[in-house]
């Protein structure tokens, strides 16, 4: 089994490579110390729910950041949102949009699912480097949560 505890991040995002990289700026930023990359919608819910392979996950143990791409494969990343956002249980867990896409529908439509943030990825190396950096330090450093 692999070892899900203490995960503070759960990235999901499709692109392995956004994910490595996006791993490797948060760790040198020491925002947060373990990440957790689920490759679909499907297995960001599984491991919210602790089912299919996460059942043996501690339910009681939820990410204090879900960084999510809405541009996946089915069940599209609204779904994610929809159901974070849903359930009383992982309602307060900040969700922060970190897309490529700037249609304002879907920037409306996360809103109204209630983000707490839309980013629209930069394209440059640094920008990215830096929004990553500082999104993570926000959420996990600066940001209070209720006891």
């Amino acid at each position: 089994m692999r070892d899900f505890d203490g995960i503070e991040i759960l990235l999901v995002d499709r692109d392995e490579s956004f994910a490595a990289f996006a791993s490797r700026v948060i760790a040198k930023s020491n925002a947060g110390n373990k990440l957790f990359w689920a490759k679909d919608s499907t297995e960001a819910l599984d491991f919210i729910a602790c089912a299919g392979a996460f059942e043996r996950r501690d339910p009681r143990e939820l990410p204090r950041l879900v960084l999510l791409d809405i541009e996946m494969p089915r069940p599209a990343g609204f779904s994610v949102l929809q159901k974070l956002k849903g359930d009383k249980r992982t309602q307060p867990v900040p969700v922060v949009v970190m897309t490529a896409s700037n249609q304002g529908g879907d920037v409306d439509e996360c809103y109204r699912l209630g983000v707490n943030a839309y980013i629209i990825k930069p394209s440059g190396f640094t920008e990215l480097t830096e929004v990553i950096a500082s999104v993570s330090r926000f959420w996990l450093l600066v940001n209070q949560v209720p006891q």
